[in-house]
């Protein structure tokens, strides 16, 4: 059963719609409806439906700028436009944000379920590219073969003929569009997915690569392929694409899964490059973010957004201490104790000596420090690198259990921090959007995406950090601090209803007075004769 919204002005012809058809047997619920573009974009953020069925001519909001606002907040939800066949030229411009259908008033309650059956018919087709098989084509065995060295190769070193070796690599990734031209300033970035069932299981095969494929394709130039439990993407493009585009794929991907699959789908994506050869580095990066996710279930990560600048090599930390970062990230704290009780033992049995044990010791606090400094603030790595500094004395234990019970507690020390910071941060992310709110509400161009790109932060995981930290949307929140605003204004200025609308972020004056009316039940001027009527009682 799909969700669906109803937009349209028209206060006879949207009830007609919601109660002449029968929803329920053509596979859609009516879960809500709006009388204007502004109440259609709250209820998309607030109601994450899987179909807008809108006017094109919708007050406040019309059209294409709604069609365009609604695909930064859900990319995943379908749009259908009512339009009249003056407008029909008009909607055709918006097929770059996928609108899945045209229809065309006027339209019969039997035309608009005819229609609404064949939306329901791609839009399954649409989601079985999440579960159907996916089978291997030639074109997809010559991108992996492509792919797969430079991205999963670590070793993979490229001699004197460098140049000449890369030039190659950009002609075959043309031939293969994974690029779109050698002439272009081609930038890359490299995106891991795994997905989890309930259970936290990974779930991730080949199959998933269909609907990947199916959702970025109409975005970048690309190429996929399956290794090892997840789905690995090159991504493509110019810059502004990218920086365009980006967002709008992960969303898109994150919202699909849980809807179609009802999995739990972590992303990481690397920092851009303007070269094929640093695929590697790229994917390490995208593995470090979707690791560091996964644990706080927090579905799309940018690498820069979780690892603060620094000169720390990671590169030299052998397997153990990789191990431990990721558990550290991600793991439970039995899983630490356990792995590192584990290693201790293996040690031992092998005949290791104290030296061994003390370097493989200097190895995992060494990393583990590393990763405390780059996601803690300033004070809470001060107090683990005092912490840390007392473990001096753990290579002064000649009791190998001594040191293993030591250094256990100062990894569950380090996961505790980063688990605080992380629910920090998200608290200083809300704190910043109010400093934001409160200084840019007359702004009328701020959005959900002007601010998560402020914070440098994804659409979805602050939509989604707002409602679960602030209990209402953004929209609902600038919208409170306008009609704040609005309210003094009119209650103690002189100023006309057109200015403060300005000052509040609106051009429109009939926009403004239906939302403080919608706010206060009453209109701006009404409120200003009922407040002077008072003072002259008074």
């Amino acid at each position: 059963m799909y969700t669906i919204v109803i937009a349209d002005d028209e206060v006879a012809l949207r009830q007609a719609m919601i109660k002449r058809i029968d929803w329920k047997s053509i596979g859609f619920e009516v879960i809500g409806e709006a009388e204007n573009g502004v109440e259609a974009l709250e209820l998309v953020e607030r109601l994450e439906p899987d179909l807008l069925l809108t006017d094109i001519k919708m007050p406040f909001i019309s059209g294409i700028n709604l069609a365009r606002k609604v695909r930064e907040i859900r990319p995943a939800m379908q749009i259908a436009f009512l339009s009249g066949y003056d407008d029909f030229s008009y909607a055709q411009q918006a097929i770059k944000y996928n609108i899945i259908k045209y229809l065309l008033k006027p339209i019969s309650s039997k035309e608009l379920t005819k229609e609404l059956v064949d939306i329901k018919e791609k839009m399954d087709v649409i989601n079985q590219s999440f579960v159907s098989s996916f089978e291997v084509d030639q074109q997809q065995l010559l991108v992996e073969r492509l792919l797969t060295p430079l991205v999963l190769d670590s070793d993979f070193v490229i001699d004197e003929k460098q140049s000449e070796y890369e030039s190659y690599l950009n002609q075959e990734a043309v031939q293969l569009e994974v690029r779109a031209s050698l002439e272009e300033k081609t930038r890359y970035l490299v995106m891991v997915i795994r997905y989890f069932d309930k259970r936290g299981k990974n779930i991730t095969d080949r199959n998933h690569l269909l609907g990947i494929k199916g959702i970025v394709k109409k975005y970048l130039r690309f190429g996929s392929f399956y290794s090892g439990k997840k789905i690995i993407t090159l991504l493509s493009g110019q810059a502004w694409e990218i920086e365009k585009y980006v967002n709008i794929i992960v969303n898109e991907i994150v919202q699909s899964s849980e809807r179609i699959l009802c999995a739990d789908c972590y992303l990481g994506l690397s920092s851009i490059s303007d070269s094929l050869m640093k695929a590697n580095l790229l994917y390490s990066e995208a593995m470090s973010a979707v690791e560091y996710g996964q644990g706080s279930r927090r579905s799309i990560n940018f690498i820069g957004d979780i690892k603060r600048t620094s000169m720390i090599c990671y590169e030299d930390v052998d397997k153990i201490a990789s191990k431990i970062e990721k558990l550290i990230k991600s793991g439970g704290a039995d899983e630490i104790e356990l792995y590192l009780s584990s290693i201790f033992v293996m040690f031992i049995d092998q005949g290791a000596t104290r030296a061994d044990i003390d370097l493989l010791m200097i190895r995992i606090i060494s990393s583990t420090c590393a990763l405390v400094y780059s996601v803690c603030d300033a004070k809470s790595s001060a107090l683990f690198f005092n912490k840390a500094s007392e473990l001096s004395s753990i290579f002064n234990k000649h009791s190998f259990n001594e040191k293993r019970m030591d250094l256990i507690g100062f990894c569950l020390l380090s996961k505790s921090l980063i688990k605080k910071q992380k629910k920090m941060n998200s608290e200083v992310i809300c704190d910043e959007l109010m400093e934001i709110i409160d200084k840019e509400y007359g702004n009328e161009e701020l959005s959900l995406g002007v601010v998560s790109e402020s914070l440098h932060v994804s659409i979805s995981y602050l939509s989604s950090l707002v409602k679960k930290n602030m209990g209402e949307t953004f929209i609902t929140l600038l919208t409170k601090k306008r009609m704040e605003v609005a309210k003094e204004l009119v209650l103690y200025s002189s100023a006309k209803v057109l200015e403060i609308a300005y000052k509040c972020g609106y051009s429109d004056q009939h926009y403004f007075s239906y939302c403080f009316k919608k706010q206060y039940g009453i209109s701006p001027n009404k409120m200003r004769e009922q407040n002077l009527v008072s003072s002259n009682e008074k």
